[in-house]
């Protein structure tokens, strides 16, 4: 049996479509249980976000000065929380202001 003819059975044609229909219902499967992990995650992230926020404040209320490698971490952490979330822009769309992009 030739190619083309092996590609017209309607046999392999019905298995195909077979193995193609589980295909996309494990990765459908897989692709809810990724964003449900993912939604799970941002919250956690934006909690922590809020709680050392909130720390440094209290901190700062108490009389207490936070140190420089404390304030350091904290910035590292915004930028890499901005970054994983999508919501700062690459060095190449930030424009300088009159400058052409």
């Amino acid at each position: 049996m030739s190619d083309l003819e092996h590609s017209e059975d309607p046999n392999d044609l019905t298995d195909e479509l077979k193995r193609r229909e589980v295909a996309n219902k494990l990765l459908t499967g897989q692709l809810a249980q990724h964003i449900e992990r993912e939604t799970i995650m941002r919250r956690a992230l934006e909690q922590a976000m809020i709680m050392i926020d909130q720390l440094l404040s209290d901190l700062r209320v108490a009389g207490g000065t936070p140190s420089v490698g404390l304030l350091n971490a904290k910035l590292n952490f915004d930028h890499a929380m901005k970054r994983l979330f999508g919501e700062e822009r690459s060095v190449q769309e930030i424009t300088v202001e009159g400058s052409e992009k």
